[in-house]
C-alpha cells in the first residue's frame, strides 16, 4: 500500500509581444510517498520537491540616440533571473467506477527570499462510455505579482 514515487518534470514557457520575449525553464525532480487506500479507491501523495526557476527577458528598446527620420534604431537588452524553491505538496486521488478526482495542493517556499505561493489544482472526470467522457479542471495559482483562476471543462477520449 505504500511505495517510493519519484518523479520529474519540467516546465517551458515562452511569451513574445512586439519588442519582448521571456523564456521560463523549471526542472521540477519530487520525492515522496504513494499511500494507497484500495478499498476507498483512493491514494494520497504527500511529496516535496525541487524547482529551479530561470527566467530569461529579453527587451527591445530604442536607442538614446539614433537617425533623426525614419524608424528609431533598437538596442537589445537582456536580463537573467533564477529563483529557486521547495514545494511541499499533496495529491489526493480517488476513483470509483467511471468517475474520478485528482486534488493538488503545493506550498511554494523561495530559498532566499520571504516570498511563498501557494497552488491548488482540481481534476475530475466522468465517462459515459469505456471511451468517451467529460473532463474539468479549476487551478488557483499565486504569483509575486498576480493571482491565477481558471476553470477548463471539455470532452475527453480514451484510447
Amino acid at each position: 500500500r505504500v511505495t517510493l514515487n519519484l518523479g520529474l518534470g519540467y516546465v517551458y514557457n515562452k511569451i513574445e509581444t512586439e519588442h519582448t520575449e521571456i523564456k521560463v525553464t523549471t526542472p521540477l525532480p519530487k520525492l515522496g510517498l504513494r499511500i494507497g487506500i484500495p478499498e476507498r479507491g483512493m491514494y494520497l501523495n504527500p511529496y516535496i520537491a525541487w524547482a529551479s526557476e530561470d527566467i530569461e527577458t529579453t527587451i527591445q528598446v530604442p536607442a538614446m540616440q539614433g537617425p533623426p527620420t525614419g524608424p528609431p534604431t533598437m538596442v537589445e537588452r537582456r536580463v537573467d533571473e533564477t529563483e529557486e524553491a521547495l514545494l511541499y505538496g499533496l495529491t489526493v486521488g480517488w476513483h470509483w467506477r467511471f468517475l474520478g478526482a485528482t486534488a493538488k495542493y503545493y506550498y511554494q517556499d523561495v530559498r532566499g527570499s520571504s516570498d511563498s505561493y501557494h497552488v491548488f489544482r482540481i481534476r475530475s472526470h466522468m465517462f459515459f462510455s469505456k471511451h468517451l467522457g467529460i473532463v474539468a479542471r479549476f487551478e488557483y495559482m499565486e504569483h509575486s505579482m498576480s493571482e491565477d483562476i481558471s476553470f477548463l471543462i471539455g470532452p475527453a477520449i480514451a484510447f
